[in-house]
């Protein structure tokens, strides 16, 4: 295979497996020797359109015209790939930071051996600006963060509702809900309007 033909492979490489890692449901381990292939791309298609411009190719040299656009198209694709990657897995980061309650030991017992040595130092960052935050806004560290919002939802948009008519396991935009008789819910309004119209649920 030729150096043209290979052109954007690794990249796409590298988003297919954040997809998967997506897909799974984890995260998968940081795939460092990949990236540097992909970063050694882009300084080998740098280096050429370098020399393209030097030897004073433009859009009037027709004949060289094609192959600089399609170089440029595939830094930028190369570019976009690596950021792509990169953002989904400090993305993933976070999300199981929060998950654990900001209980950085827990994230990095469960997940740094899946992590490179900068995601580890992001989330020990991340974790530092989290505490910052908290201690900014509450000296006497009343506020925190990582506990779940314990406030009634507003009755605009919640209902609590009690099942009068058994209706068993529905799928609603919240999810799978099993509707047991004299069971009582606490749900968006909107999703289960219906459900009162019909009489299965009675507001509450």
């Amino acid at each position: 295979m030729s150096f043209e033909d290979s052109f954007g492979r690794l990249a796409n490489d590298l988003v297919l497996r954040a997809k998967l890692s997506m897909q799974m449901g984890e995260l998968l381990p940081y795939d460092g020797p990949l990236v540097r292939l992909i970063l050694q791309e882009q300084h080998d298609l740098n280096a050429r359109l370098g020399a393209m411009e030097a030897a004073g190719v433009t859009a009037s040299t027709h004949e060289r015209w094609p192959v600089l656009v399609i170089l440029i198209r595939v830094v930028h694709q190369n570019k976009r790939c690596l950021l792509a990657y990169h953002s989904y897995r400090l993305s993933a980061i976070r999300t199981a930071y929060w998950a654990a309650g900001g209980a950085i030991a827990h994230v990095l017992a469960t997940h740094e051996r899946n992590m490179s040595t900068h995601e580890v130092q992001y989330l020990r960052g991340f974790h530092d600006s989290v505490i910052q935050y908290r201690d900014a806004l509450s000296a006497t560290d009343v506020v925190d963060l990582n506990m779940n919002i314990e406030d009634p939802p507003r009755e605009s948009v919640f209902a609590t509702v009690e099942t009068v008519v058994e209706c068993g396991p529905l799928y609603i935009e919240s999810g799978l809900i099993d509707f047991k008789l004299g069971h009582r819910y606490v749900l968006v309004k909107q999703q289960i309007e219906h459900l009162i119209l019909q009489g299965y649920l009675r507001e509450v």
